[in-house]
Formats: C-alpha cells, sequence, structure tokens
C-alpha cells in the first residue's frame, strides 16, 4: 500500500492527474484493509499473536513475577471450581479480586496473560460449561434453557444463547439433541 501511494504521488508530481491518483490511493487503501479483515477470518491466530505480544507490552512494567501469576492463577482456578462464583451474573472483577485477597490489577494481568482471556470471557467459558452438564443431567430436564442459563450466572436468554453458540457452535436446543443419546455426559 505504502508504494503504491508513494508511487500515486509520484505521478501526481509529473502528470497532475489529481483524480486518478485520489482513486489509485482510495482503491489500494481499500483492498489492503479488505485483505486484512480475509485474513483475520481465513488464519485467526495471526491476530490472537498480536493480542497476546500487546498483552506482554501491557504489562511490562508489573511488578507481578511470572512466579507469583502461577500462584495466583491456582489460587484463581481452585476458588472458581470450589465456590463457583460465576454463577453470580453481577460479579465483577473488583469482587472477585477481594474474595482472592489479591489486586484487581493483579488479577486482570493473571486472567490476561495466562489464560489469554479477557474476564468476561474467563467467567463465560465456567458458565457454558456448567450449562452443557445442566443441559444433559436427567435431574434438570425439568428445567427450561432459560432456568438453567439463570442458574449457572447469565443475566438473559439473548446473551445465553450467543455466548453458549460461541463457545459450542450450536444453540443449547442443538446441543441437547445431538448429545443427548451419548450418555449424558461430556
Amino acid at each position: 500500500v505504502m508504494l503504491i501511494h508513494a508511487g500515486a504521488l509520484l505521478f501526481l508530481i509529473w502528470e497532475r492527474h489529481i483524480l486518478a491518483v485520489e482513486y489509485v490511493m482510495a482503491l489500494s487503501l481499500a483492498v489492503f484493509v479488505y485483505a486484512i479483515g480475509y485474513a483475520s477470518v481465513r488464519r485467526p491466530e495471526l491476530f490472537e499473536e498480536i493480542a497476546a505480544h500487546m498483552a506482554e507490552e501491557k504489562y511490562r512494567k508489573s511488578a507481578l513475577s511470572s512466579q507469583q501469576a502461577r500462584v495466583y492463577l491456582n489460587k484463581l482456578l481452585q476458588y472458581m471450581e470450589s465456590a463457583k462464583p460465576y454463577r453470580n451474573s453481577e460479579l465483577r472483577l473488583a469482587e472477585l479480586a477481594e474474595r482472592l485477597a489479591i489486586s484487581p490489577n493483579h488479577l486482570s494481568q493473571v486472567i490476561n496473560q495466562e489464560l489469554r482471556l479477557n474476564f468476561f470471557e474467563f467467567l463465560n467459558q465456567y458458565r457454558v460449561q456448567e450449562a452443557q452438564a445442566r443441559l444433559l443431567e436427567a435431574q434438570s430436564r425439568h428445567l427450561t434453557h432459560l432456568a438453567i442459563a439463570y442458574e449457572v450466572g447469565f443475566s438473559n436468554k439473548t446473551s445465553f444463547n450467543r455466548v453458549f453458540k460461541k463457545y459450542t457452535r450450536m444453540s443449547p436446543s442443538t446441543f441437547v439433541k445431538t448429545h443427548a443419546g451419548e450418555g449424558n455426559t461430556l
């Protein structure tokens, strides 16, 4: 894109075709933007690496050591499994950090750097995992999908369906139909 723009500007200087140069520059910029979009769809891992690098840069001056980050991560994961705080749809980072006796900045850093997730993605993974189990449990068959969504921490049906589909690539109804005959295990 830079070479095309430089060539177009040189052409403008010599030939003075302003309109043609503007079209060439706009077209080349549009092609570049579409190429980046296409690359992000075809190979999202490229952009995950960029995001990971940006997260590392963001926390470069942090006082949190990698060893302490692993300790905090283990503490966080154990707490998530035992207390299941993600079931609270109003849970916020500061509240979770307070429960764990970790600074909110350090907790955010641990989730971002160690797990490559943001806080809400982190919570939603747990919520979807529990929703999957609950949807297949015989004792939960009398519950609606919405009731299960509320129990696992979602605040409304729309976000439940959107997030569930993001992680499982199917709706809750399709998930149940697909997995109902598999012995009710995930």
